[in-house]
């Protein structure tokens, strides 16, 4: 994952592991081939699980020509699994055309 943001904050567990990270401020990132963007990105980090919000204008752009925008973008990034608040979602027509 690349991340870039106006500010950084993360939060270690007892062992120096990270277990959050939250990055406010014009937030890009690039995860698995998909990129996002939003005013407030988080990241959790728990024993088997992993996930991902963004807030605030978000937009995720997935492989295939998928857009999912919102208020909120949660993804569970071990399985792919999307929860999104106010969606609005637009798919690229195969061979790029209007469809």
């Amino acid at each position: 994952m690349s991340l870039r943001a106006k500010r950084l904050v993360v939060l270690l567990d007892r062992e120096g592991a990270p277990r959050l990270l939250e990055a406010k401020g014009d937030v890009r990132l690039r995860v698995k081939g998909s990129s996002g963007a939003a005013e407030r990105v988080t990241l959790r980090l728990k024993r088997g699980s992993r996930t991902l919000e963004l807030a605030g204008g978000a937009s995720l752009k997935l492989e295939r020509g998928l857009r999912v925008q919102g208020a909120r973008i949660a993804v569970e990034l071990d399985t792919g699994r999307l929860q999104v608040a106010r969606p609005k979602i637009t798919m690229r027509a195969a061979g790029g055309g209007d469809g």
